[in-house]
């Protein structure tokens, strides 16, 4: 038995109105979230250092290397279209 549906070309068009009620309240609410995450990046930046610090100290490698991708993984999450590959 099989269930045949017909498809469509059904195009959606998008258009954002600024003054609709609430966005004001939902853009701000965007922006407090982009400050935390950009904070908690930046807390990940620096904890991953002193990760990377301390291993490298105390000669255990394994810390050393969990700092150093601590430190990338934060500059990843705080640039995200920084870091793509380019495609030639």
């Amino acid at each position: 038995m099989s269930v045949s549906s017909p498809r469509r070309a059904t195009r959606f068009h998008v258009t954002p109105d600024a003054n609709a009620p609430g966005a004001q309240g939902i853009q701000h609410a965007i922006n407090v979230f982009a400050v935390y995450a950009l904070m908690a990046a930046a807390a990940g930046f620096l904890l991953g250092a002193a990760t990377w610090a301390i291993g490298g100290r105390v000669g255990n490698e394994f810390t050393a290397v969990g700092g150093k991708l601590g430190m990338v993984t934060s500059l990843a999450v705080a640039f995200p279209g920084r870091l793509r590959r380019r495609r030639s």
